[in-house]
């Protein structure tokens, strides 16, 4: 039997390493305009991803954290989880990662 092992430098798609942006605050319901803290709402939170790049637009980025292994080497994947998308404009750090 052939060696089954996964190979990353064989694969369509490069794992990757992300750090990005996102807002912290938000009430989601009205306030009067003086009620707003606007200290709290500067606050942000700096996300990590990692994960398969499955899609890249000029605004995002795509990451699936699973795929079906039968196909994923020299070919189109079975099936993924349902990739989430990063603004590229929220990347503070990205890296493809070599194991």
């Amino acid at each position: 039997m052939g060696d089954n092992r996964l190979s990353l430098d064989n694969m369509k798609y490069k794992l990757v390493y992300i750090e990005w942006e996102d807002s912290l605050g938000g009430t989601n319901h009205w306030k009067w305009e003086s009620e707003i803290d606007y200290k709290e709402h500067e606050r942000h939170a700096i996300h990590v991803s990692v994960g398969f790049l499955v899609n890249e637009t000029k605004r995002s980025v795509f990451l699936s954290s699973e795929m079906m292994r039968l196909k994923l080497i020299g070919g189109e994947p079975g099936s993924l989880i349902d990739p989430g998308s990063i603004p590229k404009s929220a990347i503070r750090k990205r890296k493809v990662l070599k194991i």
